[in-house]
């Protein structure tokens, strides 16, 4: 039991009043007290009549939807696995949220959410920032030198209504940054685009 505040005492001398017969109003007026809180504390004795008068916590005690201890610690140790490429199947697999679940559900655990996953990485400091890396990271690029040297193109094949398909290259020049677009029928046995000639048939390049 706390140790007795004079707010419990007064809330203990309130419902002894009340219990020997002494009006509502009086007893109120005597402690400086609302009605409301004379209620309260009226409901809170006649609930539990061994009651301390104690403030309660409006915390709850227990939370339906935290993660169990033993789920916790097999993400934990799934991320540090996933990252640490001892094997060559993880040499070059993801490290996230989805890979974890899927794992967990390899081994007869129920996953927990996305969100729920990345908040228990995050409280081990297992999350990475985006970029991290970036400046030790070598990512080769060709460097173009001359208009028409390099291009970057993107192929989008859509259906028209009917079902016909349409082909759009969407190609840009890396050196002078001009941009085009053409838009093929996908039957047409060649193409020429921007210099460079693909082969199509019947929609595959």
């Amino acid at each position: 039991m706390d140790t007795d505040t004079s707010e419990q005492a007064l809330r203990r001398e309130a419902i002894w009043r009340h219990l020997d017969g002494e009006p509502r109003q009086q007893i109120c007026s005597d402690l400086d007290r609302s009605t409301s809180w004379f209620h309260k504390w009226r409901a809170e004795f006649c609930k539990n009549p061994r009651t301390d008068f104690a403030d309660r916590s409006r915390t709850p005690q227990h939370s339906p939807t935290q993660t169990p201890k033993t789920v916790a610690d097999a993400i934990v140790s799934l991320r540090q696995f996933l990252e640490a490429v001892t094997t060559p199947e993880t040499r070059y697999g993801l490290i996230g949220a989805l890979a974890i679940q899927e794992c967990l559900e390899d081994l007869g655990i129920k996953p927990p959410s996305e969100s729920t996953i990345q908040r228990i990485l995050r409280a081990h400091h297992l999350t990475h920032p985006i970029g991290t890396g970036n400046d030790a990271a070598y990512y080769p690029w060709l460097e173009p030198w001359a208009v028409n040297a390099i291009q970057a193109t993107d192929i989008v094949t859509k259906h028209i209504r009917g079902g016909e398909a349409i082909v759009n290259f969407h190609t840009m020049d890396l050196y002078s940054h001009a941009v085009a677009l053409n838009a093929y029928d996908a039957i047409l046995p060649t193409v020429t685009n921007c210099g460079f000639r693909l082969t199509l048939l019947f929609g595959l390049i």
